[in-house]
C-alpha cells in the first residue's frame, strides 16, 4: 500500500511538471522508477517512427557516477543493440535476473560501462507503435511482474504527458505564425463575429487612418 501510494504522489508530481523541459520530465519518471522498484540504475531511450533507431534520452544518476565510459553513445541502430534491445525486437517486457550468464543476445559491454547484475527493459506503446525503451538494473534481488507495472505506468504517463507538451507547444507554434501572417498581410485583414468586428491587422488601421478601437 505504502509503495501504491508512493507511486500515485510521484504521478500526480510529474503531471505538474507539464512546463519542464523534456529531459526534466524524463529525469523525474526515471529516478521514481529506480527509486520505487528498489533498482540502482536505469535509463530511457527514444525509438523513431521507423522502430530501428533509438536515441538514449536519459540515464539515473547513480549509472552516471558509475559509467566510466568517456564518449558516451547516444543513438543506435536497433539491429546493432544487445540484450537490453530484445525490448524493442521482441515488443515485450524481458528480464534478466542473471546478466552474467551465458545468453545469446548479449554483446558484451564496453570497457568501462556500469556493472550489471539485473536487468529489466520494457517497450512503451503509443498504439500500435514503441515509442519508447526503459529499462531498470542491479535491484538486490529478482524482477518480477510487479516491477514491470511500475516501469510500465511511469513510462506510459511519461510520454502521456510529453504528447501534451509536444502537442501545446505545436500549437502556440501554429498561432505564432498565424499571427505573423495576420499582422505583416499587405491587405487589410477583419475579423468577425457574427456582425461584429473583434479584430483587424495593422495594414487596416494604415489604410482607413484609424485606431482599431475605432473598428472594433
Amino acid at each position: 500500500r505504502q509503495q501504491n501510494e508512493s507511486r500515485l504522489r510521484a504521478i500526480v508530481a510529474l503531471g505538474h511538471m507539464i512546463d519542464s523541459p523534456e529531459n526534466e520530465l524524463t529525469n523525474f519518471a526515471l529516478e521514481e522508477a529506480v527509486r520505487l522498484t528498489d533498482s540502482s540504475i536505469g535509463y530511457v531511450a527514444f525509438v523513431d517512427r521507423t522502430e530501428k533507431i533509438l536515441t538514449m534520452q536519459a540515464w539515473s544518476s547513480q549509472a552516471m557516477k558509475e559509467c566510466q565510459i568517456q564518449d558516451r553513445q547516444l543513438i543506435y541502430e536497433a539491429g546493432a543493440t544487445g540484450l537490453w534491445g530484445e525490448a524493442l525486437r521482441q515488443r515485450r517486457p524481458v528480464i534478466t535476473n542473471d546478466y552474467k550468464s551465458p545468453n545469446q543476445y548479449k554483446k558484451g559491454l564496453p570497457e568501462g560501462h556500469v556493472d550489471v547484475r539485473r536487468h529489466l527493459s520494457l517497450p512503451v506503446f503509443d498504439g500500435e507503435q514503441i515509442v519508447m525503451i526503459a529499462g531498470l538494473g542491479n535491484k538486490p534481488v529478482d524482477y518480477d511482474e510487479s516491477d514491470i507495472q511500475q516501469l510500465t505506468l511511469f513510462m506510459s504517463g511519461l510520454w502521456g504527458i510529453l504528447q501534451r507538451k509536444r502537442a501545446r507547444a505545436e500549437l502556440a507554434a501554429s498561432e505564432e505564425l498565424y499571427r505573423a501572417v495576420f499582422e505583416h498581410a499587405n491587405d487589410a485583414i477583419f475579423l468577425m463575429n457574427g456582425e461584429t468586428f473583434i479584430d483587424c491587422n495593422t495594414k487596416t488601421l494604415e489604410m482607413f487612418g484609424c485606431t482599431r478601437d475605432q473598428i472594433i
